[in-house]
């Protein structure tokens, strides 16, 4: 399947993006980089936010 068949299918959404919007979503990556390193958060937490950086954000 390529990408044509999904955005035939409808499956993708056609997005312009700009130099602020990639600034802005790489900052929010630092920050929960920076929020995993917290030494007196637990484990558990620590995971999460490692594991939310690098999830796909959906606005």
């Amino acid at each position: 399947m390529s990408l044509t068949d999904w955005a035939r299918n409808g499956w993708l959404v056609e997005h312009r993006t700009s130099p602020q919007e990639i600034a802005d979503l790489l900052g929010v990556a630092d920050r929960d980089l920076r929020d995993g390193a917290v030494k007196d958060l637990s484990e558990d937490w620590q995971l999460h936010t490692m594991r939310r950086c690098s999830a796909p954000r959906r606005h």
